[in-house]
């Protein structure tokens, strides 16, 4: 599960970050110590190539479900994908209807 907040369009501040911030939640129904760690640095790994698709300043969370511990890296590769595709088409119909 992936929350992202996008960073406000308010012209430029000083104290924002220029590039996206990930975060990841794994938490003990993933698995032991050893396996939360696993999953965790597998998540930052696969992040890392998919910060471009983000806009400066984003901040995102990403949760790791019980399942997470036993999938590859390519099947937590492609769950990423499909997350940030499902975010970027909500994003999208959130700002058709909007006055401006």
């Amino acid at each position: 599960m992936i929350y992202r907040l996008a960073a406000a369009d308010d012209g430029p501040v000083p104290d924002r970050p220029r590039t996206a911030r990930v975060g990841f939640v794994v938490g003990r129904t993933v698995g032991n110590a050893v396996r939360r760690h696993e999953v965790s640095r597998r998540l930052r790994h696969l992040m890392r190539d998919r910060l471009g698709r983000l806009q400066p300043g984003d901040r995102v969370v990403i949760r790791a479900n019980p399942a997470a511990g036993g999938r590859t890296s390519a099947d937590l590769g492609a769950d990423i994908d499909r997350a940030l595709a499902r975010l970027c088409t909500v994003e999208a119909s959130a700002t058709v209807g909007r006055p401006g």
